[in-house]
């Protein structure tokens, strides 16, 4: 994999102090000796949540019995914690706003079950806007029409939706002033800097804080986090593990500790209190996905680096590595070296199967609208590209093909559905399965002929 980019670090962003307190928290040193004294105080535990059913002791467990339980024999009302108590105090107040699949839909929600989506605000007394569908119909402008509607303050989104919405260019955010805004994340897969510098200046004015968010499904919670006001920030990085995560990188042969700056395999060392505990009737498959690839440890099966700052890097899942003739590859580094080209707007990189290699790679790239090029100068155009990926990482992560197309497949939510690009180059076409979440079918056929004509 090619080395931890060198970035610029930002500031902390000027508004997240604006007008409320200034947030305290402090270096990772002093973050992590806080969090320590707390949650070994079980007085503290009492006094944030109402206990229905106090609990006997903190945890128990192991991730070798892959049997971590917190708080055992304690039980909480839910419905108390994250509502009653604060209906009490403001009973006028709405818990979530739904903003629907079309516009004009929306709805108030008095309380839905989730994870900490749900859970953090509401158990903190604040209102959550729930956007659904598609951010770009019937207007370019859905998530600032969203945010001035309702006066955000923080605002959440995926790297596919900022692409494509850096895509499409910066003059659809021009009538919205979003000076309400206070802090912007990014979750769900690795922000590549570029997307990350479009998100902090244009819909952030330079002023708001940027988090890039790790967590999964099965953590529960944020893993890794620059805190919002607390810390200056790098574009791409994750940075920091939030409070109780113990975040460890793995040589992924040798199950080794990596020390100090490196790659490796992401795992946690320490249990937190809201990790999976076991998959639904398939305890055997939980331990061998999660706690049996290196014993001791869960596995994240993320890819990640640390830097020279101890700060990490997530480089994708791991099952997204291409391996060329020896070299493992990051799809997200390549994408990474691929939108550094002036006039790519999104690129997802795949790998296939090679008789010489191994493996190889393919990308499929979109342009940007104000970027002008004819068909007889897609050859040149293809070549500029390859050249673009030899610089930045080496020639040994030049594409075999590259594809010029004039959308990717994506779910309506606009997430790069990668499993249909794999299925064609592959010559599987006709076994795509499930396509009912593609938001326009069409692409996919386009798509197809691509491949077919290269």
């Amino acid at each position: 994999m090619a080395d931890v980019p060198v970035v610029q670090k930002h500031s902390i962003g000027s508004r997240v102090a604006k007008g409320h307190l200034k947030p305290h928290v402090g270096p990772i040193g002093r973050r992590t000796r806080r969090h320590t004294r707390r949650v070994s105080e079980r007085k503290k535990a009492t006094e944030t949540l109402s206990w229905y059913r106090p609990f006997q002791t903190v945890r128990s467990g192991s991730f070798s019995q892959g049997n971590i339980a917190w708080f055992p024999k304690g039980q909480l009302n839910a419905s108390y914690n994250c509502v009653d108590r604060h209906a009490f105090a403001s009973p006028d107040k709405t818990a979530i706003f739904y903003e629907a699949d079309e516009p004009g839909q929306g709805k108030n929600v008095t309380y839905s079950f989730s994870n900490y989506i749900i859970y953090g605000p509401l158990t903190l007394g604040t209102t959550t806007t729930v956007f659904e569908s598609t951010p770009v119909y019937p207007s370019l402008a859905r998530y600032w029409e969203t945010v001035e509607k309702h006066g955000l303050t923080h605002f959440y989104s995926a790297p596919t939706a900022i692409r494509l919405l850096r895509r499409l260019g910066h003059h659809h955010l021009q009538p919205f002033t979003l000076s309400t805004l206070r802090v912007l994340g990014s979750v769900g897969e690795p922000i590549n800097p570029e997307a990350w510098e479009w998100y902090n200046e244009y819909v952030g004015r330079k002023e708001c804080s940027i988090v890039d968010t790790f967590w999964q499904t099965e953590t529960g919670s944020i893993v890794l986090t620059p805190f919002p006001g607390a810390i200056e920030t790098k574009p791409g990085a994750a940075q920091v593990p939030f409070f109780g995560q113990a975040p460890v990188l793995v040589e992924a042969t040798t199950g080794k500790l990596v020390e100090g700056p490196g790659e490796g395999v992401l795992c946690l060392s320490k249990p937190w209190p809201s990790i999976a505990r076991t998959i639904w009737k398939d305890h055997a498959r939980y331990l061998d996905t999660y706690m049996k690839p290196y014993p001791g440890y869960f596995y994240t099966g993320d890819g990640a680096a640390r830097d020279e700052d101890g700060d990490i890097w997530i480089k994708g899942r791991v099952d997204d590595v291409i391996n060329v003739s020896g070299h493992r590859l990051s799809t997200a580094e390549i994408e990474s070296a691929l939108i550094l080209h002036k006039g790519v707007a999104e690129t997802a990189v795949i790998g296939t199967a090679d008789d010489l290699t191994g493996q190889a790679v393919h990308a499929f790239v979109t342009m940007k609208p104000e970027f002008s090029y004819s068909s007889s100068d897609e050859a040149s155009l293809v070549k500029e590209l390859v050249i673009q990926v030899r610089k930045v990482i080496g020639p040994f992560a030049a594409p075999k093909k590259v594809y010029i197309v004039g959308d990717l497949p994506k779910t309506r939510s606009g997430k790069i559905m990668r499993r249909i690009m794999r299925k064609i180059v592959a010559g599987e076409g006709d076994q795509l399965g499930d396509l009912s979440t593609v938001a326009e079918p069409s692409v996919v056929d386009q798509i197809k002929q691509k491949v077919a004509e290269e």
